[in-house]
């Protein structure tokens, strides 16, 4: 299947632990633990997927049963895999603590994501994508910053539209975030929460990394920023059942909107819209 939409990045296997009081640290806090898929990349390519698009994904598994769980979840029409395992590695996993606001705190362990290379990507992808996203996890790490340079300048050797989300304010401000994004600058597409947008400087700033900016604001309004326009849309007031996933499904919003040629408003109102489906369920993806 030709794609429209490459995704690259990290697969995970969430370990989500739900808890509704302080946490009893050094004795037992009364929680709600399930697992479920997760990753970044992974994460917006589902939800990509469910807006009539075709995309593809890459990312890399272990050798181990969890990446053979894995890669059954990662069913659907609309998604191509190339989920290359890894020999001898362990598939990524995360642990998020979940609060009773629906905030999460997370504890990565990449695990087979740090194999990533750029021959991962297959060729015939670059010869249909419209656009290529990456999540900044995979840039910031020491492991894989060469590869991601790699497939993005691949990428623009074919005319592919470049968009990264800058992953999560904590990597950022320990991988020297805004020199790394413009190493690669000019992005096309630039997704940041306020919390990223914060280390990375001013929009001025961050604006220099992109040819268009889009903020998310979580509940309060979401604004795209660039050369000849300024779209703000407010998402709608929904019951939080957990974060996880909300920006990756936003940004999946706006790129399938993209592709699919709608007006900037729409394109807008489409990535909140999904990121508002994203909170109203338990975990990243929707499937």
């Amino acid at each position: 299947m030709s794609v429209q939409i490459i995704f690259v990045g990290d697969v995970m296997q969430d370990i989500l632990i739900s808890f509704k009081d302080q946490i009893a640290y050094g004795s037992d806090t009364q929680s709600q633990i399930k697992m479920q898929g997760g990753g970044s990349a992974t994460n917006t390519a589902c939800w990509a997927a469910t807006q009539n698009v075709s995309v593809g994904l890459v990312a890399r598994i272990g050798d181990d049963q969890t990446g053979k769980l894995i890669r059954e979840e990662l069913i659907h029409p609309n998604l191509s895999l190339n989920l290359v395992e890894t020999p001898n590695s362990r598939s990524g996993s995360c642990g998020i603590l979940i609060d009773a606001e629906g905030e999460r705190t997370m504890f990565p362990d990449p695990g087979a994501n740090l194999f990533l290379s750029a021959s991962d990507v297959p060729s015939p992808w670059f010869e249909t994508a419209e656009i290529i996203h990456i999540s900044a996890y995979s840039l910031l790490r020491t492991n894989t910053k060469k590869t991601i340079q790699e497939i993005i300048e691949k990428a623009k050797q074919h005319n592919i539209k470049t968009s990264i989300d800058v992953a999560s304010s904590q990597p950022l401000i320990d991988n020297d975030g805004f020199n790394s994004l413009a190493q690669l600058a000019p992005f096309n597409y630039l997704f940041a929460n306020k919390d990223e947008a914060e280390v990375l400087g001013d929009t001025s700033k961050i604006k220099s990394l992109c040819h268009n900016l889009i903020l998310k604001k979580g509940s309060k309004e979401s604004i795209w920023l660039s050369t000849d326009r300024e779209v703000i849309d407010i998402p709608e007031n929904v019951e939080v059942v957990d974060s996880i996933g909300a920006g990756d499904a936003f940004a999946a919003g706006f790129l399938t909107s993209l592709v699919k040629n709608e007006p900037a408003a729409t394109i807008l109102k489409n990535a909140n819209n999904l990121g508002s489906q994203a909170v109203k369920i338990s975990g990243a993806r929707p499937f």
